[in-house]
């Protein structure tokens, strides 16, 4: 199988565009040719031959990089049809792959100390290396992209990650695959390796921003950590919030035989069990659960 073959199989496999990956190919091996060979970057091209290999040229300059008499000699102008002259770009094939030993030595020969580089060692193993490195950093920035672009519409929703480091004032979660920053203002201090629930607050080009904090992000995490309003028994009316307090008012759902006082006692759970998980989801605020009244004084 050609280096092409292999591109194109592997961007069919990424769903990625071949041609964009074989121009990323052909760039690394340009990239690695530079590196050994600094003085001849601008001159480097790379292309793909007719047996899907990439194909490395060092373009020279007649009249600048070697005289009309040397490239005469060294049997460049051999078109009668249209005669070598000075400003005339001539490409020099490197043959830097381990089967091209002969034309290497033949290119040698016939041009001596005029080839203006040394094959060094080992130059086709760094450059498919390199090529390697590109494909893969590819195709994992397009799975990441795709994976950011899924948790758009989960704007507005509590997700769960795994807490992985404290990186410029945010706490990184892996969401499954891919990283969201959860600011320590908006509630990420917790440690490495604990499950943490937040809620997703914008994706934002490469970035998802999760919060702990507000009003929203208290109702969405009750409907996960709460099973009687998730089943429908409880309904949560109202929900406030300050730095350090939860308050939540609820209420057997409409037409049920729950009184305000009951709807609590299932919401706050045996010994306080619902209710210690649910504020310990919450970044360990305090949290009331109070009956919900529709006077606005009793209820406050």
């Amino acid at each position: 199988m050609s280096t092409l073959d292999m591109v194109e199989d592997a961007a069919h496999r990424a769903g990625i565009e071949a041609e964009r990956l074989g121009a990323l190919v052909l760039e690394a091996y340009r990239s690695a040719a530079a590196q050994s060979w600094p003085h001849l970057e601008a001159k480097l091209e790379t292309s793909w031959d007719a047996r899907g290999e990439v194909e490395l040229r060092v373009y020279q300059r007649v009249g600048t990089d070697l005289t009309l008499e040397d490239a005469r000699r060294c049997g460049l102008d051999d078109d009668p049809t249209s005669p070598l002259q000075e400003g005339d770009e001539l490409g020099l094939t490197v043959f830097y792959r381990e089967g091209q030993r002969a034309e290497r030595e033949l290119q040698r020969a016939q041009f001596g100390a005029l080839l203006p580089f040394e094959q060094p060692e080992g130059f086709g193993r760094r450059a498919a290396v390199g090529a390697l490195k590109a494909l893969q950093r590819v195709a994992r920035g397009d799975r990441e992209n795709t994976q950011r672009e899924s948790f758009e519409p989960l704007a507005g929703r509590v997700v769960v990650g795994m807490a992985r480091r404290h990186e410029r004032g945010a706490l990184i979660l892996d969401l499954g695959g891919v990283e969201a920053r959860l600011p320590a203002s908006a509630g990420g201090s917790d440690v490495r390796g604990r499950r943490v629930l937040a809620l997703v607050q914008e994706v934002r080009g490469r970035d998802i921003v999760l919060t702990r904090r507000g009003v929203a992000f208290a109702r969405e995490l009750e409907l996960l950590e709460l099973p009687q309003v998730e089943r429908g028994e409880v309904e949560v009316v109202a929900v406030a919030r300050d730095e350090r307090r939860v308050k939540v008012a609820v209420r057997g759902r409409e037409g049920s035989d729950l009184t305000p006082t009951q709807a609590v006692d299932l919401v706050v759970g045996e010994h306080g069990a619902h209710a210690d998980a649910l504020a310990d989801a919450l970044a360990g605020v305090q949290l009331d659960v109070v009956p919900w009244d529709a006077d606005p004084v009793r209820g406050a």
